[in-house]
Formats: C-alpha cells, structure tokens, sequence
C-alpha cells in the first residue's frame, strides 16, 4: 500500500460527507475496501460523539473516534473513554461569558454529548441557515431550559465550548476577547462559529499522539480536511489531503487537493492512492 499508511482519519463536515449530510456509496465502498486491509478508520471531528453519524460509529472499520477536535477519544467497540482533554470549570465560565456578550447560538459539550439552551434550541435556523446542518443540530443536541443553569449545576470540565454567530462582526469582536485567554485554543469549522478547547488540544496533537500509542507513526497516517480546525491534523500527518471546498490555507499545507465533498473528494483519493495499489 503507498507509503504505507496504517491510519486514514477524516474530518466529516466538509470532507466526509456531502452537503446533505450524507456519506455516499462511492464513499461507503472505499471505507470498506480498505476496511478489509486492516487499515485504520479513524473519524476526528469537531463535533460531540452524539453528532457522529450512527452508521459510522457501528461500522465494523472504525473503532476509534475523535471527538470535539480532540477533546475526547473513544474506543467504541469497548464501550470506553481513551482520553479527554477537559475545559476546566473556570476556564469555561470565562470563554461562556464572553459568548454571552453577543448574539449566538451557544453549547457545551460534557461526556460527548452537545448541550444547549432552549431559546436557541428553538432558534437554531436563525443562526445555522443550512436544513441539512439545521435538522444534524436538533437530532444531536440536548435542550436544557438555560444553559447557565446547567453549567452550574453540572460543575466539572467541559469537552469543548462553542458559539454559532449570527453577525460576522459579532464573531470578530468575541474572537479579540477570547485571544486575551491564554490557556485555551481558538478555531472554527464554519464562517460564523467559534470552537473553543483547552490549550494545545487539536485534531492533529491528538491524533499523532494517540496513532504513536498505537504504534502508528505520523508518517503512516493520511488525514482528510476542509476547515481551519483541520490546519494542524494536515500538516502533522505524512499525508495531508485537502478538500477542493477547503479554506485556502488548507489547501496550501496539503500534500494533495482532492474534488470537493460533495463530488466523492475522499473516495477518490482513497482509490487512487492506496486501493489503486493493490
């Protein structure tokens, strides 16, 4: 197999699945050729292991899954919490009043699972304008009458934190205020969010660190991206494969483009680069 790669992670947003939010057969069928040759398949998303497509995680080719850009990983076929890089409770209080100083859609992500107020809940379409991401969002979140209410009850660190924002410029003050906490990482997956995780902790890190207690080199893993909280997983991994949808600076750090999601990007590279060989 080319350069011997061991690993394919994917992010899923973007790469994986089409805009409709839909994994394609094309697609189905290369997860599982390689399935068959023991290669591993790792999703590592951004969203909670509650968003992760049903489907995906009962698939007998995946057994890892990394989640909320690293915060957590899972063994599924064990049932069993790998890792967790957690928000302390401080920490996530600081970056939610911030949040709360704009108007946006705002989560916390505990165990795996997205929580969110039920005013925004209920106002999801306002703030995501996609039916296909509206209709992922209502399936995959928890609604709690208010989420400072949660927060205080729950007391204990969180996966990651995240706001949508229905104004740009919203979004760009609130990224100046977070950029003054130091012990947390800032990214984004979508024009108008922000995802927040603790320090360090990034689809990349987590994923070369978690592929070498595997006995897996970064050199032997082939990633799949789109969006800004995919930059370190391409360029960490030996090869970097960007979707044509993908922001520019994606596209610059890749090893490879590929056709877009919604054209069997992932697919096809799959095919060409490592089933193609035989």
């Amino acid at each position: 197999m080319k350069n011997n790669i061991k690993l394919v992670a994917f992010d899923l947003d973007g790469t994986l699945l089409t805009d409709d939010k839909q994994i394609t057969e094309a697609t189905w069928e290369a997860l599982k050729e390689l399935a068959k040759r023991e290669v591993l398949l790792v999703p590592c998303t951004g969203r909670p292991l509650s968003g992760i497509p049903e489907e995906l995680v009962q698939f007998p080719g995946v057994r890892y899954l990394i989640s909320a850009n690293g915060a957590r990983v899972v063994d599924v076929k064990e049932k069993k919490v790998l890792r967790e890089e957690l928000i302390p409770v401080p920490l996530a209080e600081r970056v939610l009043k911030i949040f709360y100083k704009y108007d946006c859609l705002r989560e916390l992500y505990y165990d795996g699972e997205g929580v969110v107020g039920q005013a925004g809940y209920d106002r999801v379409a306002q703030y995501h304008r996609s039916p296909a991401v509206v209709q992922y969002f209502l399936g995959s979140r928890q609604p709690v009458p208010d989420l400072w209410d949660k927060f205080y009850q729950e007391n204990r660190p969180v996966d990651k934190v995240q706001g949508v924002f229905r104004e740009i410029s919203e979004k760009a003050r609130a990224y100046e205020e977070l950029t003054q906490i130091p012990e947390i990482a800032i990214t984004t997956s979508l024009v108008n969010n922000l995802e927040i995780n603790l320090k360090d902790v990034t689809k990349g890190s987590v994923l070369c660190e978690f592929a070498e207690s595997l006995g897996i080199g970064s050199d032997e893993i082939m990633a799949f991206g789109d969006g800004d909280n995919d930059l370190e997983m391409i360029a960490m991994v030996g090869t970097g494969v960007a979707m044509e949808n993908g922001i520019p600076e994606l596209r610059e750090k890749a090893d490879y483009v590929t056709v877009t999601n919604n054209e069997d990007g992932v697919a096809k590279v799959l095919v060409q680069q490592l089933l193609m060989e035989g």
